[in-house]
């Protein structure tokens, strides 16, 4: 698997699993050196004991329990860690993976000690899962990362058109988005329209809704994501990036 290391500040607890070799990453200092840690429990206030390597030798340093070599202040000495990128990926993010077999999975983070757990997943950006555990098997991930923001946009764009109980409540969760409920419009209707939660609203001419489209409310020949009835009601919203929720 491709992999990208973060380097993260010093965990006691971590760095001994990494020295273990329980988990994946290096002991590092703040200017990059690679340290072979000695001792964890030296009977001192600066209670590990470790090799730094220099260009041509080690030496010796002694640090406190979170990794410092002075009591006070930082040393270009300080020890850090460098950890696989998947170690820090939080419940709810938005991530990408890739199969040893050419499949790819843009998904929902599930906090859970599989690399590709997930809430929901959109395979090969076409076909959205919410029935399984995990969207790929940890042996046949080929590269694991974060999401790319055209990458979260097209999980949106998916779960927007989607009509599973479960969309909606993953758009409201972990994008903040509440979509509205459909109304019944006709062709030749007055709307409000717009694509975006910061974009104003415009008034249109209602066409014809098509589904499993990026912009469904077609208005005219040109689509949108959002849609409501002008009226007495929301021709205050016109002009506006007012959301219809908070008015009341």
């Amino acid at each position: 698997m491709e992999q990208k290391f973060i380097r993260v500040p010093f965990d006691l607890e971590l760095a001994k699993k990494i020295t273990e070799k329980s988990i994946e990453g290096r002991i590092v200092t703040r200017d990059g050196r690679n340290v072979r840690v000695l001792c964890w429990d030296a009977k001192a206030d600066q209670c590990i004991v470790a090799l730094l390597l220099g260009e041509f030798y080690e030496e010796c340093g002694t640090y406190t329990k979170d990794g410092r070599i002075f009591m006070n202040g930082e040393s270009p000495a300080d020890l850090m860690l460098e950890i696989p990128e998947y170690m820090t990926f939080k419940d709810g993010d938005v991530i990408y993976a890739e199969s040893i077999f050419g499949n790819d999975f843009i998904f929902l983070k599930k906090d859970d000690l599989h690399k590709t757990s997930m809430y929901v997943s959109l395979v090969n950006r076409i076909d959205l899962s919410f029935d399984s555990r995990c969207c790929c098997d940890d042996d046949n991930i080929k590269i694991l990362r974060k999401a790319t923001n055209e990458e979260i946009q097209t999980m949106i764009n998916a779960l927007r058109v989607s009509k599973h109980e479960c969309a909606k409540e993953c758009l409201k969760r972990f994008f903040g988005i509440e979509e509205k409920p459909e109304c019944e419009f006709k062709p030749f209707d007055k709307v409000l329209v717009r694509d975006d939660s910061d974009d104003v609203w415009q008034a249109n001419i209602f066409s014809r809704i098509e589904k499993d489209v990026e912009y469904p409310y077609r208005c005219i020949n040109v689509g949108y994501h959002e849609c409501l009835p002008y009226n007495e009601q929301t021709a205050h919203l016109l002009g506006t990036t007012d959301n219809w929720e908070e008015e009341k």
